[in-house]
């Protein structure tokens, strides 16, 4: 390994560790769990769940099932040589965040309402005048229901776009790195999860890429800390496919906040 190589690598390292640091202080990693919380107690986001979700446990179980039964001793084995005995518990975040990658590969084939809930929940708390810049709103009905959409708050592939999801792949082999490997892998792809999941929220502010990034910039901790929290939850077997939606419930909570100017810690 090239000293250049090294020396970056381990300025990203530093990076990441200073970015985590500002992230523990922030309360942005309460929104996900938040998310979980509001989900289940608020009939108008679980009610238009419930259905989909049986299809996608089980999905995510069958590929856990055929992963674990085919990759993870071979993948534990190679890893023994490099992290000792460590190598068949260094095994288990790695397969993990394969499975994750496929089943949303997969999950395709399956219908989802992902681009309703983030306006759902901006509706339930009374910023109708917001949602109206992206979505029009059928008046005197009481509800979300929408006749046209200038642009859904994301596919469900939007948590791993192209950049993303390669992002997340050359990531996985720090989790070979004992101790700090995991941690390192959460907080970089934290890092880009953030931002992402708020995209809708700054499509509704009509926001310029400069301002932005520079919103980003200014809140990089609080992002990171949210995005960290999604990474860590969708690392979760099978339940990780409730935490998709609860995720994106979360991230709508956290733009009401911002957008109330009383978003803790931001």
């Amino acid at each position: 390994m090239s000293s250049s190589y090294q020396d970056e690598l381990k300025a990203k390292a530093d990076q990441a560790l200073d970015i985590g640091k500002d992230a523990v202080y922030s309360h942005g990693w309460t929104y996900p769990l938040q998310g979980i919380y509001y989900t289940l107690t608020h009939n108008s986001v679980w009610k238009p769940l419930k259905s989909q979700l049986l299809p996608r446990m089980t999905l995510a179980a069958a590929v856990l099932v055929v992963l674990f039964t085919f990759a993870y001793v071979p993948q534990a084995l190679a890893l023994s040589f490099v992290s000792g005995p460590f190598g068949f518990i260094t095994a288990v975040p790695i397969v993990l965040s394969e499975a994750n990658i496929l089943v949303n590969f997969l999950s395709v084939f399956l219908e989802d309402k992902m681009d309703l809930l983030f306006d759902t929940v901006l509706l339930d708390k009374g910023l109708t005048e917001l949602v109206q810049h992206g979505r029009e709103i059928r008046r005197g009905s009481g509800k979300s229901a929408a006749t046209a959409m200038k642009a859904k708050l994301t596919s469900k592939f939007s948590r791993f776009s192209p950049e993303a999801l390669i992002r997340y792949i050359l990531t996985i082999p720090l989790n070979l790195i004992p101790a700090v490997g995991t941690m390192l892998f959460i907080i970089l792809n934290g890092q880009k999860a953030g931002p992402r999941f708020l995209a809708r929220y700054f499509q509704l502010k009509q926001y310029s890429d400069q301002v932005k990034a520079q919103q980003i910039e200014r809140k990089t901790g609080a992002l990171t800390a949210f995005g960290a929290m999604t990474v860590v939850l969708n690392l979760v077997p099978v339940a990780n496919q409730l935490f998709t939606y609860t995720n994106i419930v979360g991230a709508a909570l956290l733009a009401a906040d911002m957008e109330a100017g009383s978003s803790k810690g931001m």
